[in-house]
């Protein structure tokens, strides 16, 4: 230990999370082909850093492109027949 007994927040070493946030943004938004470790490449951070600011900006793969982690509203209606279901049948016959 260091000696530092102190609970308040001090100034970090590196860039911030916001700054890391808006130069991934611009490079998604500029080619939605990019893979995660190109990404870190070209940031000049960590793969699993690069992967973490993606769920944050809330992307996810699909289809080997970066886009929005939405559902469309036929995965939202699905949903919540399942859940319909699942509810109706538990108050008949418990689970």
């Amino acid at each position: 230990m260091n000696g530092n007994e102190s609970l308040e927040d001090q100034e970090g070493r590196g860039r911030k999370s916001s700054d890391i946030n808006d130069s991934l943004y611009d490079l998604v938004v500029s080619d939605h082909f990019l893979s995660s470790r190109e990404m870190a490449e070209t940031l000049h951070t960590s793969h699993t850093t690069i992967l973490y600011h993606l769920r944050d900006l809330g992307k996810t793969l699909k289809y080997g492109r970066w886009l929005p982690h939405e559902l469309s509203e036929s995965n939202k209606l699905s949903r919540f027949t399942v859940a319909s279901s699942l509810l109706s049948r538990n108050q008949i016959d418990p689970f």
